[in-house]
């Protein structure tokens, strides 16, 4: 039920990203949204984002990165530092991490 649940999540925070855009809840909107993924086949490892997004932020072009973390934990910092750092390398656009 997790894994299910866990997918069906990751919906729902992009329905929520999309939502509060429309109605100028954000300081980005977002106009496209998906995924990002990397297979490192030689570790047996997958890498990336939930969520990204295409929009704007302040008239400029930004893209947004987004970890979905179905648990019932708070993120610790270190994985919110992790995050940043992970999305810094990935464009030259301004960038928000959720």
């Amino acid at each position: 039920m997790d894994e299910y649940m866990e997918t069906v999540f990751i919906k729902i925070c992009g329905e929520y990203l999309v939502d509060r855009s429309n109605k100028n809840m954000l300081p980005f909107t977002v106009e496209e949204i998906g995924n990002w993924w990397v297979n490192d086949d030689e570790a047996g490892t997958t890498d990336g984002f939930d969520l990204v997004s295409l929009g704007k932020c302040d008239g400029k072009s930004a893209t947004i990165f987004a970890q979905c973390y179905y648990n019932h934990e708070p993120i610790e910092v270190a994985q919110l530092k992790l995050l940043i750092e992970k999305q810094s390398s990935f464009t030259d656009r301004e960038t928000h991490s959720i």
